[in-house]
């Protein structure tokens, strides 16, 4: 039965799993780590469990999102979404729809007549 040989830090029958000791090094803490082949410079990231982000999924998005809300209004209006900035992983942005712009979805995005 013919064997691969994998490279440092694969597994598995088809040298395709990423190893458990690389994978220990990044922590993904809510979420898995995946082997990614399209980028030489990081072939591994942690694929997020819903509500988690930031680069080792500890990121509680809701406790982060809450944080960031003052007073009584939600961080993001108007139907927008609270999610981690992808540069910044402990800052909170809105994803707005597509009728509203600005840092909180507070501005209509068109002033249609």
């Amino acid at each position: 039965d013919a064997q691969c040989q994998c490279r440092p830090n694969f597994r598995g029958r088809f040298c395709d799993e990423p190893s458990d000791k690389y994978c220990s090094m990044i922590n993904c803490v809510h979420g898995n780590c995946i082997f990614h082949d399209k980028d030489p410079d990081h072939y591994f990231y942690c694929e997020c469990e819903p509500g988690y982000g930031g680069p080792n999924c500890n990121v509680d998005i809701e406790n982060l999102c809450s944080a960031a809300s003052t007073g009584s209004a939600p961080f993001c209006q108007n139907g927008g979404t609270c999610t981690v900035d992808k540069i910044d992983p402990y800052r909170a942005i809105c994803l707005c729809p597509a009728n509203f712009t600005g840092p909180n979805c507070e501005e209509p995005s068109c002033s249609c007549p």
